[in-house]
């Protein structure tokens, strides 16, 4: 039998954690979010069912973008899901941050303003990205 390259099973190891998601406790989530935020009372308002426009879906899959979700707001504190994500966020003044996670991981997190009324537009970054340095643009329409 045939064994193994040692270098690929490290390259392969290697891949697999860089796209693990950052382990993060439940109650991290709250703390981490009032910090990056900044945690001020919220001047917009962004309750209702959201979609990502560049979602590409089939059957209830999503293949591409986030797929839509309903986002409930209290305050200026945000909780819902949107696609496969459950999300958890504050708007402070008109700026929306999320963390999007699921099964007690978080996967990404998001920082966004409303450019105009029913768009939300900005950046979401991966999870290890605790101070939002390198994000991907990203948008959200109200259905």
């Amino acid at each position: 039998m045939k064994q193994i390259n040692p270098l690929i099973t490290i390259l392969l190891l290697l891949t697999f954690l860089s796209c693990a998601p950052l382990e993060i406790k439940q109650e991290e989530i709250d703390p981490w979010l009032i910090s990056i935020s900044g945690n001020q009372q919220a001047e917009i308002n962004v309750e209702g069912i959201w979609h990502d426009p560049d979602s590409l879906t089939a059957k209830g899959f999503i293949f591409t973008g986030w797929g839509k979700g309903h986002i409930y707001q209290d305050g200026n504190k945000l909780s819902g899901a949107i696609g496969s994500y459950n999300v958890r966020g504050i708007v402070s003044v008109k700026t929306v941050f999320l963390v999007f996670y699921s099964g007690g991981s978080v996967y990404y997190t998001a920082r966004m303003e409303m450019v105009e009324k029913g768009v939300l537009e900005g950046q979401y970054f991966d999870a290890d990205d605790r101070e939002q340095k390198a994000g991907y643009p990203t948008k959200l329409l109200i259905k």
